[in-house]
């Protein structure tokens, strides 16, 4: 096995980038640091900041409010609690971490927005978000019997009584100052005071610790439910939620149709995922995301967001894939067949550049498509792959579970650069393997059925040898016409790393 040390990601986004957040975080250092540090202020006839005393000159050194910046701040806190007339309790809950964004609606436009009058910028998108509270000690305790993010809500009864739909960029926004103030109590140490408030503290924002992008029925619940029970206190996992896949897909197009908004459209991702981060449980420090199949498409959105972030592709045999999608022989409603009447470019593409004597999507067989279509997704994961400089992985069914243990959870997910100053000597990277419990538990997890449901919950069973055996001769030619080249390719990336 060959262990990829992938490359320190560096701070290149663009000043578009910074300048849409600029104002949030400059303005929230500015309120932040005002109510922690007690500073004293006179207010000019404009109503901004001209003078600020700072009661003690050590904190006043880690950085004194301007002018400028207060003038920033009131017009952003201004427009932030203009945007909507949503209850103040309930963003309140939003912003602890006790209501969970679990859907989101109305994306109604991502920028081309006009600068405002005052100069600030305009909002970057406009949506709406769905929250409510959800018991994620169902998901911690038996992943297995709550498989899907569908399985977990329709398990929490506090759901439904909760549910509430506010502005995704008021929660977002103001999310971020709350997880500064947040962060500040944790770092606080120099007084008693900050003992007090660090004893306060009781929210965070958890960063994604990686992704999960697949094939699809290859094993990727199974590698959601390991993630999930290695170490369930400290570990959230998100198994195809949909507000990621959602926004995602939107930026996609927007990004598409006007290359001018990316940076709007990459911060709607980031807004998203960075509420699904927050948290009341204090213990719970990683934060996984597994994608729906279609997102595959969709990991270059996801790395622009989140660039340090790693990431890995699950893919399998392609007639075990394609058997598990076509349960007979008359499969017009398979997954893998939807897009059938509106196929996409990339597959129209693929089937033209294929061996295929068929050139039209419209001609081919439900088995043909069927490969076809999970071909596109490979080709997505393994360009995104290649691109990733090591932040990228394939990972082959055939090697699960042991693969997790040995490498993809302790050291590709895990294993970080040392952050701390080392005599001017190169940043070493950091990982470690996991312990005899964790390793038990993802054993032992994996013993089960992935999606073992109320009424399903049984022992696993091989079934690959099962899957060959009966696999029809429409199904094995399909295979290796449009899939098995692309498999072949992953192959050797999951085994030799990034070519």
């Amino acid at each position: 096995m060959v262990r990829i040390q992938r490359k320190k990601v560096k701070n290149n986004r663009s000043g578009k980038m910074l300048g849409a957040v600029a104002v949030i975080l400059l303005a929230a250092a500015s309120v932040l640091f005002r109510a922690q540090f007690q500073v004293q202020q006179k207010v000019d006839d404009d109503g901004y900041n001209n003078d600020i005393n700072v009661k003690s000159s050590k904190r006043n050194k880690r950085g004194k409010a301007t002018e400028h910046l207060q003038k920033k701040f009131d017009l952003t806190m201004d427009r932030v609690t203009n945007m909507d007339d949503d209850n103040d309790d309930t963003m309140k809950l939003i912003l602890s971490g006790r209501l969970n964004l679990i859907d989101i609606t109305s994306i109604r436009k991502i920028g081309e927005g006009e600068p405002t009058s005052d100069g600030t910028p305009p909002f970057p998108y406009s949506a709406r978000g769905v929250f409510c509270e959800l018991d994620w000690s169902r998901h911690k305790n038996d992943a297995a019997s709550v498989p899907m993010f569908k399985d977990l809500i329709a398990n929490s009864p506090a759901c439904r009584r909760t549910r509430v739909t506010v502005d995704l960029l008021r929660a977002a926004s103001e999310a971020r100052i709350q997880s500064m103030q947040d962060e500040m109590n944790a770092n606080a140490s120099d007084t008693d005071a900050d003992h007090e408030a660090t004893a306060t503290s009781k929210s965070k924002s958890m960063k994604p610790t990686g992704f999960v992008f697949h094939e699809s029925r290859c094993g990727s619940t199974l590698v959601a439910n390991s993630l999930a029970s290695f170490d369930p206190p400290t570990t959230r996992v998100y198994s195809e939620s949909p507000p990621p896949i959602t926004v995602a897909k939107a930026a996609q197009a927007a990004i598409a149709a006007n290359p001018n908004v990316e940076a709007d459209a990459i911060r709607m991702v980031q807004d998203t995922l960075f509420l699904m981060g927050r948290t009341s449980d204090m213990i719970e420090e990683r934060l996984f995301f597994k994608i729906q199949s279609i997102g595959s498409k969709s990991i270059d959105i996801f790395r622009k967001a989140f660039p340090s972030s790693p990431f890995i592709y699950v893919f399998r045999d392609p007639v075990q894939v394609m058997r598990s999608h076509l349960k007979g022989q008359d499969t017009t409603k398979a997954v893998c067949t939807r897009s059938r009447r509106n196929p996409p470019a990339d597959l129209l593409n693929h089937i033209a550049n294929s061996n295929s004597i068929v050139q039209k999507a419209s001609s081919l067989s439900t088995e043909e498509f069927c490969a076809a279509h999970l071909a596109t997704l490979c080709v997505a994961a393994e360009k995104a792959i290649q691109e990733s400089e090591g932040w990228g992985r394939a990972v082959n069914y055939e090697a699960l579970p042991q693969i997790l243990i040995d490498d993809i959870i302790p050291h590709h997910f895990l294993g970080h650069w040392d952050k701390h100053e080392n005599d001017g000597k190169e940043k070493e990277y950091i990982s470690s393997n996991l312990t005899e419990d964790e390793i038990a538990r993802v054993l032992e997890v994996n013993k089960k059925y992935s999606k073992g449901r109320k009424g399903k919950g049984r022992a696993w069973e091989a079934d690959s040898t099962q899957k060959e055996d009966t696999a029809w001769d429409e199904l094995k030619d399909a295979s290796s016409k449009f899939l098995l080249p692309v498999y072949e390719r992953l192959q050797v990336l999951a085994r030799d790393g990034v070519l």
